[in-house]
């Protein structure tokens, strides 16, 4: 299959979408019939405003860049639309946003400007607290990867031809990350990132064709997951589909699981409590078990990379840069402190407890 957009930095190297405030407001009205106050919201490469209705009712209007696709952009609205239509089936009860139609059916508009054609949609905004500096406490961890395995399970059969967008994010095209790596200041850091992308391209990429593939959300980070504002060890949503793929479902795991970083005591110790949980919902086999802890490594490595090629491009005012800087950060002290692990005994410990799952499972307990 043939990617959507070529360069894999193109998308997000592009600027926002040039629309204000006073710009969505118009669009509900003219196209929604809605009358809203606007916020802006802090977006990678779209332009995100959180609307707010005089009844109450909540929403968000994205403008995609007009770098974007459009095939993408529709690849992300039938995803949620599959969601919806699916998951209560399957017994994944997750919150995920809504596609809102717009006054004439269309579940996105064509919006022009001088930067070219933009697409635009409108969902449901979901209420909760977004997981970022909350502490990574046991059950919250476990509670991360069961939520995960459920959206992974409720993505299972859905097909799109956006789906193989390429872009940086995308750990299919993770060796185009060498391509911005000498941006990373700090040398022992960018060795540390070349190590992680010699072993990708060696060792790790010749087995994904042999793996388990679906469309996977590819971003559960703490900016997306939603947490329940009375327990704030219950992950309540996930929000931002922007950079799903079809990719091995593994690569989700390792994704989220990367972002599970403690600096106290053991820092697999919250990793293996994700995992566990995700087992019990989602069996992991053996081969993908044992990638896990390289696929994290090459997860940091691309955000490490990406964060200061970012620094590079963009200036210092810009929001978005200060966000990511912010977010960021501990990305690269975090790959440090998991590339002093022994690989082997990293993989014994994901082994272990994904087998304690398999007999929790056994006994009922889970």
């Amino acid at each position: 299959m043939s990617s959507v957009n070529a360069d894999p930095l193109r998308v997000i190297a592009a600027e926002p979408p040039p629309f204000s405030g006073r710009d969505a407001i118009a669009i509900a009205s003219n196209h929604y019939g809605l009358s809203v106050s606007a916020r802006e919201l802090i977006s990678e490469r779209d332009r995100n405003f959180h609307l707010a209705a005089g009844d109450g009712r909540e929403f968000v209007l994205k403008i995609t860049s007009s770098a974007e696709d459009p095939l993408v952009t529709d690849f992300q609205i039938q995803a949620l639309r599959y969601i919806e239509a699916h998951a209560g089936e399957r017994g994944t009860d997750i919150a995920t946003p809504r596609i809102v139609p717009a006054l004439d059916g269309r579940m996105s508009l064509e919006l022009d400007s001088a930067a070219g054609t933009h697409v635009a949609r409108l969902v449901t905004y979901l209420p909760g607290v977004l997981l970022v500096g909350k502490p990574l406490s046991p059950a919250l961890c476990r509670n991360f990867g069961v939520y995960a395995a459920k959206l992974g399970r409720a993505l299972q059969g859905f097909e799109h031809p956006g789906s193989n967008q390429s872009l940086i994010w995308n750990m299919n095209d993770a060796s185009r990350v060498r391509e911005i790596s000498h941006h990373i200041p700090d040398r022992p850091l960018r060795d540390l990132v070349t190590a992680c992308l010699d072993r990708f391209e060696a060792e790790l990429l010749r087995s994904f064709p042999s793996l388990r593939w679906q469309v996977i959300h590819n971003d559960l980070n703490p900016e997306n997951v939603l947490l329940d504002p009375r327990d704030d060890t219950r992950v309540v949503g996930v929000i931002d589909f922007g950079d799903m793929v079809r990719c091995p479902l593994v690569v989700d795991v390792a994704v989220a699981a990367s972002y599970v970083r403690d600096f106290h005591g053991d820092p697999l110790a919250r990793i293996a409590a994700f995992l566990e949980a995700y087992h019990s919902v989602t069996p992991l086999e053996r081969r993908e078990i044992d990638l896990i802890f390289d696929l994290i490594c090459v997860r940091l490595a691309t955000t490490v990379a990406v964060l200061h090629w970012r620094i590079a491009q963009r200036g210092a005012d810009d929001p978005y840069l200060n966000n990511s800087v912010s977010a960021e950060s501990t990305a690269g002290k975090f790959l440090a402190s998991l590339r002093e692990i022994p690989r082997e005994h990293a993989r014994q410990t994901f082994r272990q407890v994904c087998a304690s799952a398999d007999a929790a499972t056994a006994r009922g307990a889970w």
